[in-house]
């Protein structure tokens, strides 16, 4: 049985789990295993790499409880902003090195 857990994310947005609002009857969480082995330049083969973790799928079965509809919405959007991924824009840096 699982029991109450928070879920914080990089913006520390959280979210409690299996909590009164949100009971879960079902959670899996899948994360892809990445190898991507690299051809050896003319010779035969490959080169081992690493692997490396890749997406992560998270499947929640479960219920938003609440009063009236305004309160639901509330809460789904909680839910989500703290599922949500974060996008963060890449910098890009110019310079000369030294």
């Amino acid at each position: 049985m699982l029991g109450d857990f928070v879920f914080i994310n990089e913006s520390a947005d959280s979210v409690t789990l299996n909590s009164d609002p949100y009971p879960i009857t079902s959670f899996d969480a899948n994360i892809e295993q990445r190898f991507d082995p690299q051809p050896k330049t003319g010779q035969d083969g490959l080169w081992p790499t690493y692997d490396y973790d890749g997406g992560m799928e998270i499947t929640i079965e479960g219920a938003i409880l609440a009063d009236d509809s305004d309160d639901y919405t509330t809460k789904r959007a909680v839910l989500t902003t703290a599922l949500r991924h974060k996008v963060i824009p890449r910098t890009r840096r110019t310079g000369i090195l030294q």
